[in-house]
């Protein structure tokens, strides 16, 4: 990080490196599906921070990102035939943000919001899926942008309370073909480009109360919701959204030689809600 006068400060960097996925199948009878797969990256990041006032700041971000494909997702090539997935691509991805952080002078209100997008090459989606093999390709371009925000108040010594939001657009940019079921050997469903992406939620909202009547105690009451989940490509099913509620308790105790002790109790979905998440 270097320093531009009193207000402003930009940092950045890069990060290099290669993986190496390998495998030796020693179960030949049905095919040879031993297979290795090199790849390599090199990821720069620059950020800007500026101080607007004393406990304001404001910043911004560009990175460029890297994810290689796992070995389950190299394991089985899409025509069937043994060995790597020889054609599948690593997603690579570029990333922007802007945002404030703002602190009460006192100390007992925070403030956090940033705008977020992230761009993907090379998305990796399922290909194929029959006979316990299941093989994947890449479906080209995706889109994910949205916001963030975050408050927290302490507003008396014993009280606080925390609460976050992050609303999320996530879509394809691309059209590609998708398998309609299981059994599928070949995809032959159109996705168009527009689509929501699989597994994602258009809002995710969090909100505690927590109650510290001394230094060593707190006992916590939490409430989590969550918009309804895509559950295909096609975007013909979804999940539906769900809120849960947890409780907790912790308890400190001091030990010598500046030990401590710390115990948890929590209490998750404590409604018994039934979701799919």
């Amino acid at each position: 990080e270097l320093p531009l006068g009193e207000s402003f400060a930009v940092s950045g960097g890069v990060r290099s490196g290669k993986v190496k996925l390998d495998a030796s199948d020693n179960y030949l009878s049905n095919g040879d599906d031993s297979g290795r797969r090199d790849f390599s990256y090199t990821n720069p990041v620059l950020g800007l921070r500026w101080q607007v006032a004393r406990g304001l700041n404001l910043h911004a971000s560009v990175a460029r990102g890297f994810e290689s494909p796992t070995l389950g997702e190299l394991a089985y090539r899409t025509d069937g035939s043994g060995g790597f997935n020889t054609v599948l691509q690593p997603q690579k991805s570029r990333q922007y943000e802007v945002g404030a952080k703002w602190r009460g002078l006192d100390g007992a209100l925070a403030i956090d919001a940033a705008l977020f997008r992230v761009t993907v090459e090379d998305e990796i989606g399922v290909a194929t899926n029959a006979g316990g093999r299941q093989s994947f390709q890449n479906v080209g371009r995706t889109l994910r942008k949205g916001a963030e925000v975050s408050l927290g108040w302490r507003f008396t010594p014993e009280w606080r309370t925390q609460m976050a939001l992050t609303l999320l657009d996530a879509t394809y940019r691309d059209g590609f073909l998708a398998c309609a079921g299981i059994p599928c050997t070949a995809p032959n469903v159109p996705i168009p480009s527009g689509n929501r992406i699989a597994g994602t939620q258009r809002g995710l909202a969090f909100a505690e109360l927590a109650w510290q009547p001394s230094a060593n105690t707190e006992l916590g009451f939490e409430v989590r919701k969550a918009s309804p989940l895509m559950a295909n490509d096609s975007n013909t099913e979804a999940a539906p959204g769900y809120t849960l509620l947890a409780l907790r308790a912790v308890q400190r105790y001091k030990l010598p030689e500046n030990f401590q002790l710390e115990l948890l109790a929590r209490l998750d979905n404590a409604a018994d809600k039934a979701y799919a998440g």
